[in-house]
């Protein structure tokens, strides 16, 4: 099975909800994310082993898949400044680099795996690639300036490298932009920072290594939990 085919149906079929951003966290619940998937890449490139922190990440896939929906505890307050400047800094890329973005805000869309187990949501999709923005703190920011490639994001900010490469799995892109931006800077060419994050195939290979073993663990678990329900 090729887990880099699209399924959108899940999104097109699911239940019309009066809150977009519920909508969208229903769509995830019990599914790993793009967002996380760098918790199951913590355990160096052993292809045939997880983690202490990828096993509590897949446990709390396990509780979601067997408990009601809850869309509690997802929010801050550096969450809703992210949300509210978003739209923002993908107009301020637009207008720097002459590409156009489509699926942005309230358009864009969870695309979930062939398989369904897994999926991930693009800050944005252009004719090429697609976009990843963050609206970090003003120190945050700071140091994503220092980013200029897959490599540097990598050892900046891993969970944003394994993000990207996820998403450039589910939609088959060979490159992604990375755009960090904050409006608060007084010099305005600070404000946005932007750079090409390559697709790096063996990171990619190891990544849906990883994610099979999460699926069989997380399934292995639930299959132990009714059995001892059973009995």
């Amino acid at each position: 099975m090729n887990l880099e085919l699209l399924n959108f149906g899940a999104l097109e079929d699911a239940p019309e909800l009066a809150d977009p951003i519920e909508a969208w966290l229903k769509e995830r619940w019990g599914k790993f994310t793009a967002s996380e998937i760098h918790r199951l890449m913590t355990n160096g490139k052993a292809k045939d082993s997880l983690s202490v922190g990828a096993m509590t990440y897949i446990r709390e896939k396990v509780a979601e898949q067997l408990s009601e929906f809850s869309s509690n505890d997802f929010s801050s307050a550096a969450m809703d400044w992210g949300r509210e400047h978003e739209l923002e800094a993908i107009q301020a890329f637009e207008s720097l680099t002459e590409i156009r973005v489509n699926q942005t805000g309230e358009n864009q869309q969870f695309i979930l795996s062939e398989c369904g187990n897994w999926g991930g949501t693009p800050d944005g999709i252009t004719f090429e690639s697609g976009v990843e923005v963050k609206c970090p703190e003003s120190k945050t920011h700071l140091l994503y300036l220092s980013v200029v490639d897959a490599e540097t994001l990598k050892a900046e900010e891993a969970k944003y490298y394994w993000q990207i490469q996820a998403c450039m799995a589910l939609i088959g892109k060979g490159h992604w932009h990375f755009v960090s931006y904050d409006p608060r800077f007084y010099a305005e060419h600070l404000r946005l920072h932007h750079c090409v994050i390559e697709r790096v195939q063996d990171d990619i290979d190891l990544m849906l290594a990883r994610i099979a073993m999460a699926v069989e663990q997380r399934d292995k678990l639930i299959h132990q939990l009714q059995q001892r329900q059973a009995a």
